[in-house]
């Protein structure tokens, strides 16, 4: 079924438009929690920062740009699942993928200990991941961690100082500046915009509550 069909059957049952956007939406996030447990870095596949502000106020635009999108991160899905299927991933390199991801918190993890865990010499480990994966280790788990704190950013209550913990880091003031090269906006300013921008297109009054954790916050 493709975009225009499911905009014609939800079209012929009178659907409420905003009940369509928050289902896409809804949906649209699991996709993106299925690509991030394939071990996929989410931009390469959806082509957009889904956790960005910009991106929830487009999947509220309209039914019919809601419904489009979808389709396009269902194809992105899909095409996500063939790749992993066709890509050939040595034995090694998985183990260094799940010890990455189990550990991803871990702020003394480096390429060494991995390499080492994985019987690995540590420049051999490091050519072979790039080959296999297409970037290098340091870059993979800066992105999975940039992903790991925008997602606490956005589902969670947890203060900058825990997340930043969370995320892999010692040091909140690094985490900050960290943060903001990557994503051009402080975590504070992140999660500010993120949730205003859900607020104001879905009427989601956990916004407030996100906004009210992190004015506390700051306080502390």
């Amino acid at each position: 079924m493709h975009d225009k069909t499911l905009i014609e059957f939800f079209n012929e049952k009178n659907s409420n438009p905003s009940i369509v956007n928050a289902f896409t939406l809804n949906i649209y996030i699991r996709l993106y929690k299925i690509a991030s447990k394939l071990g996929s870095q989410q931009h390469d596949y959806f082509g957009v920062d889904f956790l960005s502000p910009e991106n929830i106020e487009r999947l509220s635009d309209s039914m019919v740009t809601s419904l489009a999108l979808l389709y396009k991160v269902i194809e992105s899905v899909v095409s996500l699942i063939n790749d992993k299927e066709d890509r050939k991933i040595s034995s090694h390199i998985k183990e260094a993928l799940r010890i990455i991801h189990d550990e991803y918190n871990d702020p003394y993890q480096g390429v060494d200990t991995i390499a080492q865990r994985v019987h690995l010499n540590e420049n051999y480990l490091s050519r072979l991941f790039k080959k296999e994966i297409g970037v290098s280790i340091i870059e993979y788990k800066s992105r999975l961690r940039l992903e790991k704190a925008k997602k606490l950013l956005g589902e969670s209550t947890m203060s900058i100082k825990d997340i930043c913990i969370s995320s892999g880091f010692y040091n909140s003031n690094y985490f900050r500046t960290w943060f903001k090269d990557n994503t051009g906006l402080t975590p504070s300013q992140y999660r500010e915009q993120f949730f205003s921008t859900l607020n104001s297109t879905h009427g989601n009054a956990l916004g407030e509550v996100f906004l009210e954790s992190e004015e506390k916050d700051q306080h502390r």
